[in-house]
């Protein structure tokens, strides 16, 4: 797992906003397909809503690849 490093006051991220960051995709489009399709897990389960609001601490996998939230300086 690696951390995805948000700026302090960033808490609150969509879904869709954190597949972009974390690189696997390029565009808002391919972020909603993956979503859609039940490829990305939110804290180990299947989440398909790209606006649910993440919090920190939250893990956001796709495939083998995990992130975890955590605010810039921790």
């Amino acid at each position: 797992m690696r951390p995805l490093v948000l700026p302090l006051g960033e808490d609150g991220l969509t879904l869709q906003a954190v597949v972009q960051l974390a690189g696997w995709t390029g565009s808002g489009g391919s972020a909603k397909h993956l979503i859609q399709a039940g490829e990305i897990r939110l804290n180990g389960v299947p989440e398909r809503r790209r606006s649910r609001q993440l919090h920190l601490g939250d893990r956001v996998a796709y495939r083998e690849d995990e992130v975890k939230l955590v605010a810039d300086g921790h």
